[in-house]
This record gives structure tokens, sequence and C-alpha cells, in this order.
């Protein structure tokens, strides 16, 4: 069998390049018999293997917001489905109101016809904006063949469609990606480091620069710890870099040590940086999923219900609940010195588990049988 990945690779986001690197790696270590491609160019930092993309064309004409953009993707969806027995939807919010392009009609028209198969690993359902948006997700899910969730609430809604499909709770993909890891980073343990992801939402920052920034300089004059600000998502316009160097900004004007990482040397060694950490702070979702499989303490700002599955899936600690918009400044500050103090009972389920039961993703496969 002959199958291709997609999903929202190559865009300079730090979650999806996640998602194009293990189901590329994974596929080779848990799927040998069979053929996997990525559609993802071939020069972004993924990690991925058997890019679909050529080297000649480079992701920053791929990853475009024009209609050049758009037509090259659609481009290389449709050669993906003539030139593979099935596509995979590959992680993340895929089936869901944002994710109905261009590229999902040809994908439903590839199913209607009898094209090709299609399947999906390690994908959330919702939130949808209308019903007819959702009967339209639904429809399209009846032709598929194996789906994987990575959240409860997925797994529930998904269930009640009696599907004729494989449906699997899993975890995230990102869930993968330690046992794919050929090392593992360290903790820093001569000075302590904080890990900060702050997330440009649009329009809806000023929670972020009014109370979580404000708190992190506070917390970090008192305790003397470093602040690693990460760009987990370097779109020019979409992207964090303007959040970050905010932060940095107020943190170097207190005189506080500070550094940035960008997503420049590929996801996979963002993943070791966040490693390094001592406790994180994020408002992206895969800055927290990441500090969470590498063992370090973390407050996830949950903006998206997204966020809210994954806390809820693992039994965060409530202290280390923030819910954006809401949670005050004296809150935020008492999360974090809830980190610094790194209490014994962190989740209710290990990363270990967490990381075993992620797997499911490419060992439930029908396929394997």
């Amino acid at each position: 069998m002959k199958t291709s990945f997609t999903g929202y690779y190559g865009f300079n986001n730090y979650g999806d390049d996640l998602f194009a690197s293990v189901c590329s790696l994974g596929a080779q270590r848990y799927w040998p018999n069979i053929d996997t491609s990525t559609i993802v160019p071939y020069d972004s930092y993924t990690g991925a293997v058997n890019a679909e993309i050529p080297r000649l064309l480079s992701k920053s004409y791929y990853n475009r917001a024009d209609l050049l953009g758009s037509a090259l993707r659609l481009i290389f969806m449709t050669k993906a489905i003539i030139s593979n027995d099935m596509i995979i939807l590959g992680g993340g919010s895929v089936l869901s109101s944002s994710a109905h392009t261009n590229i999902r009609i040809i994908q439903e028209i590839a199913t209607k016809l009898r094209l090709i198969r299609f399947s999906a690993i390690g994908v959330s359902y919702g939130p949808f904006v209308s019903i007819n948006d959702e009967k339209r997700c639904q429809e399209f899910l009846r032709r598929f063949e194996y789906i994987s969730v990575r959240d409860q609430s997925s797994y529930e809604a998904l269930n009640s469609l009696n599907l004729p499909s494989k449906l699997v709770l899993a975890r995230d993909l990102a869930g993968v990606m330690p046992t794919l890891l050929k090392k593992q980073a360290t903790i820093n343990t001569n000075h302590k480091v904080l890990g900060v992801a702050p997330c440009n939402i649009a329009g809806n920052n000023i929670w972020q620069q009014e109370v979580l920034f404000e708190a992190i300089v506070d917390f970090a004059k008192k305790t003397g710890v470093t602040v690693r600000n990460f760009i987990l998502n370097g779109h020019p316009f979409f992207g964090d870099e303007s959040l970050v160097l905010d932060l940095t900004k107020r943190l170097e004007e207190c005189n506080i040590p500070t550094e940035i990482i960008r997503l420049d040397s590929g996801a996979q060694d963002v993943w070791g940086r966040i490693a390094e950490c001592n406790m994180v702070v994020s408002v992206r979702l895969h800055g927290a999923i990441s500090s969470y499989l590498c063992n370090i303490p973390f407050a996830l700002a949950e903006y998206h219900e997204k966020c809210t599955e994954f806390v809820k899936d693992i039994g965060q600690h409530e202290q280390l609940r923030l819910l954006y918009g809401n949670s005050t400044y004296q809150e935020t500050l008492n999360a974090l010195d809830c980190l610094y103090k790194d209490s014994s009972s962190r989740w209710s389920i290990p990363p270990e588990r967490y990381a075993e039961e992620a797997l499911l993703n490419f060992t439930a496969a029908p396929w394997l049988v």
C-alpha cells in the first residue's frame, strides 16, 4: 500500500511540524511494510522524510497566503490523490470548520468518487461554527477506513455517529516523539529556566500582555530565573514574534536574563530546548504537551477547547490551570510559584502512560492486522 500524510505542515508552526515529523518517522518504525510519504516542502524544518514536494520548490512559495500558494497546495494534493492508495490526515484540528478549505473540497470529491481511501490519526473533532459544517464533516468521515482521536470528547462524539471506520481513542501524536528521539535532552540543573510560549490570538492578546507578562516579569524578579521565550509560530503575520519581542523587552528593562528560541533549527531541536527548562508556562498547546511529555511542570493558558480537553485528559492540577482572559494577575503568579516549588503530585496520568497510549495511533491501524 502506498500512502501519504497531510496536514498544516510547512507553515512554520511548531505543533504541526511535530505532527509531520512523528507521522513520517513513526510510519517508518511501526509500518515498515507501508510505502509512506508526507505532503510537506522538502526544505521545511519538520524532520519529516520522503517529502512529496521537491527541494526545488521552496516552502516560502508553498506556504504563501495568496493565489500562488493556494494553487501549489491544490496541485500537490491532487498529485498525492492520484499517486497514492490512501491519504492520512495526520494530527491536529483538521476536522473542524476552520479546516474546510479548497483542499478539503478536493478531498471530499475524491472520496465520493472512490478515487482514494482516507484515514486520520491523532486528530480532534470540532469545533464547528454551524450545523451544516458539522454535517459535511460527518459525511466526509463516513468514507474513512481508520480514525484515531486525541481526546475523550472527540472519541465520544464520533463514537455516537456509528461510523463504519475503525475508531480508536489514542493521544496527541506528539506523545510518540519520546520513543522516536535518539537522544533525550536533560533539564538544566545549574540555573533554573522558565520557558514561555505566547500565542498570537488575532486581536485578543490583551490578557497575555497585561496579566501573563506582568506576572512573569515579577516572578522572574523574585526568583532570579532565566526566561527562555519560544516563538512556536514563525508566520510573519499570524505568528508569535511580536509578542515574544514585547515580553523580552520588558524582561531586559528589568535586567532579567532572557533568550529567544525560534523554529529555524527545526521542531526536534525546539523540543530539546523545551526539555531543558525547569518549568514552562505556555499559551501554545504543544508548548504544554511537549513539557508534559518531558516530565516538566507546566501551566497552560486555555484559550481553546483543545487546550481544555488536554489538561482535563491528563488530570492537570487545578492550581496550574489558567483560564485565558479570566485568570487574574494573582492567580497567574500563584501558578508560577507552584511551578517553581514543583509539588510531587503533578498529573493523574503520567507522561509514560500517555506516550504508550499515543502509540495506538500507529499500532491500532487496521492494515497491520
